[in-house]
């Protein structure tokens, strides 16, 4: 049977549904075992109150994370109680209440701030409606549940057949538990500082980004931005006052990555940080030349290439050594299996570049020279 309880706090309204501490686990509100689910539960009218919805939190039972990269949730005021069938899906009119970001979830509690709140009147039942499109699955992504005494959760899942909105045509499964749910719930007269939605890094250059980001809520009209190097703790504040939604950060740094963060800026408090991340390109110097040429002779002017430890004849150039971001930093997509080829090689995925005297012989296209004839073998 399904619990509820309420916290009040200043100027809101917490309300959990479902036991926290139960020991059941599985797929809903989102089936990761297949690249298209589509649910929809329904919560009672005695386990809520009436209000302005702001938020909804799922309880995420997996130690391994579970990326949402568009999901779409939309709710509705009904006077269901529960799923007669794998067929009987709701009919009302629904309200997109969430689109235009991604949600990963991780072990705990993980909320999102409905792009459009929910005016629920509190007479009759929610019915909360969770579409999720992905192009990967992961088996054993559970999320904590808490049986109920009827089937109030119904879920269609598929590899191939996405539903569009919340029309669902296909037969799904009827489940006698839900999805440990959390609504933030505003009463009537309160206020809120909504956050901003949909941000986004464009026209990025080498020393420069816009940034972007929608309102969710009319009353948002001035905003604060941060930013910072991906590597570093601190922030540095861009702006407390932008009226607009798009801003241009200035004299960055190029081939670097940065965090930035959003928020509104309200009278009695902001709101909660929307964030994302960007890489500036290179310049051209910090491209080498193709095709490079290095003769290793003139010491003075050579490129700076580092041995990788313990392999004398293994070198490279840059943060590419050990590292899982070279592919990121370079732009660069390599799926070369070079391993057992040559000794000390050990890679399963990578870029081997072979150096050897001018005079010996080029290898056949698809295969390695002699290992007498290598120089060096330089790879990441």
């Amino acid at each position: 049977m399904a619990i509820a309880f309420a916290i009040q706090l200043p100027a809101q309204t917490t309300v959990t549904v479902g036991n926290e501490n139960s020991a059941i686990t599985g797929y809903g509100p989102v089936n990761s075992f297949f690249n298209n689910s589509f649910s929809e539960v329904v919560y009672l009218s005695s386990e809520l109150q009436a209000g302005t919805i702001i938020s909804i939190s799922y309880q995420y039972a997996a130690s391994e994370p579970l990326f949402d990269p568009a999901p779409t949730i939309y709710m509705a005021e009904v006077s269901r109680t529960a799923f007669s069938s794998s067929t009987d899906w709701e009919t009302a009119t629904m309200t997109q209440v969430y689109s235009g970001g991604s949600v990963t979830y991780s072990q705990g509690w993980i909320t999102i701030f409905l792009t459009t709140p929910f005016e629920y009147s509190g007479t009759g039942n929610l019915v909360v409606a969770y579409n999720s499109q992905r192009d990967h699955y992961f088996g054993y992504r559970y999320f904590t549940h808490t049986s109920t005494t009827d089937s109030r959760m119904l879920m269609h899942y598929d590899d191939y057949n996405a539903v569009s909105g919340y029309n669902c045509t296909y037969s799904g499964l009827t489940y006698n538990q839900i999805p440990n749910t959390r609504f933030v719930i505003l009463g009537e007269g309160e206020e809120y500082c909504f956050s901003a939605t949909g941000f986004a890094a464009q026209n990025i250059l080498s020393d420069e980004a816009t940034l972007t980001w929608n309102i969710s809520d009319a009353s948002s009209t001035t905003f604060g931005l941060d930013y910072k190097l991906s590597s570093e703790e601190e922030w540095t504040t861009a702006s407390t006052s932008i009226t607009d939604t798009f801003y241009t950060l200035t004299a960055l740094t190029s081939l670097t990555n940065y965090d930035f963060r959003v928020y509104a800026i309200c009278s009695e408090e902001n709101s909660d940080y929307s964030s994302g991340t960007f890489l500036t390109p290179p310049t051209e110097n910090d491209c080498l030349p193709i095709p490079f040429s290095e003769s290793f002779d003139d010491s003075e002017n050579m490129t700076t290439w580092i041995t990788m430890s313990n392999s004398p004849n293994n070198w490279y150039i840059g943060t590419a050594e050990n590292s899982s971001t070279y592919d990121d930093i370079y732009n660069l997509t390599f799926d070369w299996k070079c391993m057992g080829y040559v000794e000390r090689t050990d890679l399963y995925g990578g870029l081997a570049v072979l150096l050897q005297n001018q005079s010996d012989p080029m290898p056949t296209v698809g295969s390695f020279p002699a290992e007498d004839n290598i120089v060096a073998l330089l790879h990441g």
